[in-house]
Formats: C-alpha cells, structure tokens, sequence
C-alpha cells in the first residue's frame, strides 16, 4: 500500500478540498442575497486563505488558481454586498 504523498507524486496533483469548498462557498454567494451572501463569501475568503496556506506548506496540494480565485471571486462578492447593505442601512 502507497501512502498519500506517494500516490500524489504517482497520479499528480490532488486539488486541495479546501480550496474547492471555498470555490463552491464564493459561486453560491453570488445566488444568495445581500446579508448571506456576506456570510458565505465571508467563509470563501477564509478558506481560500486556509488552501493557500496549505499550499504553501505541501505544493502538492494541488493548482494554486482554485485557491486564488476563490479568494478574489469571494472578496469582490463580500465588498459588493458589504457596500450594497452599508448603503441600504445608512442611506436617508
């Protein structure tokens, strides 16, 4: 029986399930309205950070653009949204 690093290295690289949850939390946030959609954008952030840390530590994790786009697709998505309830609070 291979080990995991061993069967990586064999079959190549193994995306990070991190970085694909992040993925999936910043698409779902941009079906969701304006207070979840915060949320789960919020928590794409923060996984794609936590998968490229994880890259970082063990390159073999997989390609670095899932965990990047799940950051800057989540990050522009909670800016928007943040916007989007900051001026419906605070508008007259």
């Amino acid at each position: 029986m291979t080990s995991d690093a061993q069967g990586r290295a064999r079959f190549g690289r193994s995306t990070s399930r991190i970085a694909i949850f992040g993925l999936v939390a910043a698409v779902v946030s941009l079906l969701l309205p304006a207070i979840p959609a915060l949320v789960a954008s919020f928590v794409a952030v923060v996984l794609g950070l936590v998968a490229r840390r994880q890259l970082r530590v063990d390159p073999a994790t997989g390609p670095s653009w899932v965990s990047l786009v799940a950051l800057l697709l989540g990050g522009f998505i909670f800016l928007a949204q943040g916007a989007i309830v900051w001026m419906a609070t605070f508008s007259g």
